[in-house]
């Protein structure tokens, strides 16, 4: 079965983008991949130098029947739409439509807009939330991400209690960081003090490489794969599939 895979923060900046593109071309060596663009700033599309297209979220939404955009081998995508904010959602709007597609791919990774869940609107997180089995959390060295991220965490409670049950925390992971960095490592000491299983041990590190590969939209591990951008994203790929193995 298909594990449904939510790459979210509420805070912006923190590389969901770039993480799902990497995250998702490691694993296409070895399995089906689709990546769903749920921000309507469509930059998961733009990476894959996909402009405009004929299918795209809303058409998935509205359930409508459609193949998502194969873009490498292994790797399809469901492309993003401006029109997202506009549209009128409902509690399993994407609970309802996603189940068919799980039968076709071994994972579904999907970019979330950086928007909080607030607990008197339905908002397009909260939607994806209620039709995705785990989450994954990116931060950045920064008090304010990490306090947003643990925040965040409040919110899902909510969910796992209400909508969704079967949602997990598959965990949080640090990004675009030096290693050497006083308050990186402040900041990771105080996450595994909290919770040591919920934060990744292995980092992705800052790399010139991975900005660059985004320019020439193609994935860090296409574009330098002798770099520390690619080394770092394949170590943590692994460490992803080897805990999803731990919720069988």
């Amino acid at each position: 079965m298909s594990k449904v895979i939510a790459l979210i923060n509420q805070k912006g900046g923190v590389s969901k983008t770039t993480s799902t593109l990497n995250i998702g071309y490691f694993l296409s060596l070895k399995s089906r991949v689709l990546l769903i663009d749920f921000d309507p700033q469509r930059d998961l599309t733009k990476s894959f130098g996909i402009s405009e297209e004929q299918f795209s979220i809303i058409d998935l939404l509205n359930n409508k029947k459609f193949t998502p955009t194969n873009v490498k081998k292994n790797i399809d995508i469901v492309v993003g739409s401006r029109q997202l904010e506009a549209y009128k959602l409902k509690k399993n709007s994407f609970k309802d439509v996603i189940e068919p597609l799980k039968k076709e791919y071994d994972y579904i990774l999907i970019d979330c807009q950086p928007k909080m869940i607030i607990d008197e609107v339905l908002t397009i997180n909260e939607v994806i939330l209620n039709g995705t089995d785990f989450i994954l959390i990116p931060l950045v060295a920064d008090i304010n991400t990490v306090n947003g991220a643990f925040e965040f965490l409040n919110s899902i409670e909510r969910i796992q209690n209400t909508s969704n049950p079967n949602l997990k925390v598959l965990g949080m992971f640090f990004n675009r960081i030096s290693t050497t960095k006083v308050l990186y490592k402040q900041l990771y000491n105080h996450l595994t003090h909290l919770n040591e299983d919920i934060v990744f041990r292995k980092t992705i590190r800052q790399s010139e490489s991975v900005p660059q590969a985004i320019a020439m939209q193609k994935s860090v591990g296409e574009y330098a794969p002798n770099s520390i951008g690619a080394y770092d994203y394949k170590l943590f790929t692994n460490d992803i599939i080897k805990k999803l193995k731990t919720f069988d």
